[in-house]
């Protein structure tokens, strides 16, 4: 019986500067244009807001000033915020492990996603089908990993070292790095003191809350994964 690696030919899984067809030359491209100034702003711009955004939150001020609010950063979501007694319920541990719990599995996934498109063996090894749908191979084995207990589509080959242990690391973190955050933010509400109701206080038995909630999940998974999901299973929707 022959396995998967077997009865894979060398063309099919040789791609980009080493596809069969590609002129043997050594320049990785003939451009003579300036393309990469283009990706090189986008890149820039988006490092520049991530850098501002993170300085923003982490300064935990300026974000009310009557009427408005800051629609990125701001801990107040209504216009009956406290002003400055709010941000005080968010300090230490209850204000640090949301967003280490909400951070840390699309860190892993989309580091080791990232990553793995540069090892050599997923090229030649792991992946069956090149382009898009192999793409979305790997964002489904560490996504799986990192959120459960991994699985892959099938074409995959995930026994090669470095698929082991990335998967492995991500199933590791995706455990742990969940409880440890979870755990201290169990503790510091555990160690706080009731506080009667008064302007500030928003309550959370009303249908506002339950859409917040659902609008501010949905908008932060799609902006986490809908950019890499763009260049795996959207695109390869898209060329049927």
């Amino acid at each position: 019986m022959t396995t998967t690696d077997e009865r894979r030919p060398r063309a099919q899984i040789d791609n980009g500067f080493r596809a069969p067809g590609r002129a043997r030359i050594a320049a990785g491209s003939l451009r003579k244009d300036r393309w990469w100034t283009a990706p090189l702003i986008t890149f820039g711009t988006l490092v520049a807001f991530i850098v501002y955004s993170t300085w923003a939150a982490f300064v935990n001020r300026d974000y009310f000033i009557d009427p408005y609010i800051s629609p990125f950063y701001s801990p107040c979501i209504t216009t009956q915020c406290a002003g400055d007694t709010f941000p005080k319920l968010f300090t230490g541990p209850d204000f640090i492990a949301p967003a280490i719990y909400i951070l840390v599995i699309p860190a892993v996934v989309l580091t080791f996603i990232a990553i793995s498109t540069f090892v050599r063996s997923v090229s030649d090894v792991s992946l069956l089908n090149p382009g898009a749908h192999g793409f979305t191979e790997l964002i489904y084995a560490f996504t799986s990993a990192g959120n459960n207990n991994g699985s892959a589509f099938a074409g995959i080959t995930a026994n090669t070292a470095w698929m082991n242990t990335a998967l492995a690391v991500a199933m590791l973190v995706g455990r742990f790095f969940l409880i440890i955050p979870t755990l201290a933010l169990a503790g510091a509400l555990v160690r706080k003191r009731r506080v009667p109701p008064s302007a500030g206080t928003f309550p959370t038995h009303t249908p506002l809350f339950v859409v917040l909630v659902i609008g501010v999940v949905a908008i932060v998974a799609a902006l986490t994964f809908l950019p890499v999901l763009a260049l795996g299973p959207i695109v390869e929707l898209l060329k049927i």
